[in-house]
Parts: C-alpha cells; sequence; structure tokens
C-alpha cells in the first residue's frame, strides 16, 4: 500500500508542476473585463492546492513515513527546527504563501491592462517555495550530523 501511495504522489505531484507551469498563460487570458465564471475560480483554487500539495509530497519525499514513524518524523523535524527556526530560509516559505497570494489578486483583478505588463507572481512563489524545502533538508541534515557526533 505504501508502494502505491508513493507512486500516487509522484504523478499528483507532476500533474501540479503541469498546473504550476499554466499559470502564466491563464494570467494572460484574463485581462479582459468579462466576468470570473466558475472556471476561472476552479483553476485559482488548483493553483493554491498544487503549491500545497507540491510542498507535501517534496517533504513526504525528504522524510518517507515508510522508513520513520510518526515519533521519529515529529523528533526529526522539532530537532531540525533548532538550526532552521531564525535562517532567511524558514521565512521563504512565508515569501512563497506572499507571492502566492500576489497571483491570486492579480488574477482576480479582471482589468484591461494589457497582458505584456502583468507579472507572472507564480514564478517567485515556487522559487522561495524550493529555497524553504532546501532549508529544511539542509536543517534536517544539520541535525542528523549533530546527532553522530560524540560528546
Amino acid at each position: 500500500m505504501n508502494r502505491f501511495l508513493n507512486i500516487l504522489t509522484g504523478w499528483l505531484a507532476f500533474a501540479c508542476v503541469i498546473i504550476l507551469g499554466k499559470t502564466g498563460g491563464a494570467l494572460r487570458r484574463r485581462v479582459s473585463d468579462q466576468p470570473m465564471a466558475w472556471e476561472d475560480y476552479a483553476f485559482l483554487g488548483l493553483v493554491v492546492a498544487s503549491l500545497f500539495f507540491l510542498h507535501y509530497a517534496v517533504e513526504r519525499y525528504l522524510i518517507p513515513p515508510g522508513v520513520f514513524t510518526r515519533e521519529q518524523r515529529k523528533e526529526l523535524l522539532e530537532g531540525a527546527e533548532a538550526g532552521y527556526r531564525r535562517t532567511f530560509f524558514r521565512g521563504a516559505l512565508g515569501i512563497s504563501l506572499f507571492f502566492l497570494v500576489a497571483y491570486g489578486v492579480e488574477y482576480l483583478r479582471a482589468s484591461a491592462v494589457i497582458s505584456e505588463t502583468k507579472g507572472n507572481w507564480m514564478i517567485y512563489s515556487v522559487f522561495f517555495l524550493i529555497l524553504g524545502i532546501l532549508g529544511r533538508a539542509r536543517g534536517i541534515i544539520l541535525h542528523l550530523a549533530a546527532q553522530g557526533k560524540p560528546v
């Protein structure tokens, strides 16, 4: 069952990457003053869900539940927080969410602005998400390295 969940998570993460790749085209299509349709809201919901699921999938890949028990995962993440708490990379996840909100506002704002002037904030959101995940992985590695040192 765990192997099936890993395969399913991988395919869903791939679908999330494709959805996030389509954000620029969707933003360019939203330049007219037409009212929002349910498809627009559904796409925006998919974008938000994709970003959060991608974060979950990469974290699940870094700390696989088949290898670690729930208590071990919790202990590992709490131990990694000590070196990760006050770094730029911790804030990178928050910055990622900020750019996600900026994309949502830009997408929802139906204006007649020329499409070339609109920036795709999702690129920045994904970039800072990657930085945040790298920072968390670094914290985990440093925590594990500190456990191996003799006292």
